[in-house]
């Protein structure tokens, strides 16, 4: 068998908006970061004067007020880390002779390798349409969306990988182009193609 390297990746449709939303997500959540250890210092300072120097129902208010302002702050930040996460996905899909490679790209930072599969692991490919994919679907089986977009890009078309992995049976939908599925059948059967793949 000969070496075999395939790689593609695939990012947002509309990247610059998402890249523009990303970057100001991310100034955010520094931003209510640093809110919220200035607001757990100040609340644990005012806390303790309160219970040095005897009970001020004044002081307890002020700390109830911060400690309030505080959560929303910790709340803000999560919620803009999560908005950073998801503008600035991509992913890469990589065949290394006969392992398949799932990547998570963060930002366009960190690289989180998510599946790595064998081909013989690879029970069934089809396309996302077809009656395959929508019996899989009833059938209760795990999914996995591993693409930013909801429609595939003009050269590419959402397939769906049926395979087993170290967790069980799962189903991941990829958005890519038939030279990733021929990579992959270089080393794995074409029985695992549905029927009428073309």
């Amino acid at each position: 068998m000969p070496n075999i390297y395939y790689e593609e990746s695939v990012s947002a449709h509309n990247w610059m908006e998402n890249h523009g939303k990303s970057v100001i997500a991310s100034k955010l959540r520094w931003v209510f970061l640093i809110l919220s250890a200035l607001g757990v210092l100040f609340s644990a300072v005012i806390l303790f004067s309160v219970f040095s120097d005897g009970v001020n129902f004044g002081y307890l208010i002020l700390d109830i007020i911060l400690i309030v302002a505080t959560s929303v702050c910790i709340f803000l930040t999560v919620l803009f880390t999560k908005m950073q996460d998801k503008y600035g996905t991509s992913y890469d899909y990589v065949v290394d002779d006969d392992v398949i490679f799932i990547y998570k790209i963060f930002n366009e930072r960190k690289r989180k390798c998510i599946y790595e599969v064998h081909t013989k692991s690879v029970l069934q490919i089809g396309y996302c349409d077809s009656e395959t994919f929508k019996t899989l679907k009833t059938n209760g089986i795990k999914m996995q969306k591993l693409t930013p977009n909801t429609e595939a890009d003009k050269n590419k078309q959402l397939r769906y990988f049926y395979m087993t992995t170290q967790i069980g049976d799962i189903v991941v939908i990829l958005e890519c182009t038939s030279k990733l599925v021929t990579n992959i059948l270089l080393s794995a059967s074409p029985k695992i193609l549905e029927k009428n793949y073309q």
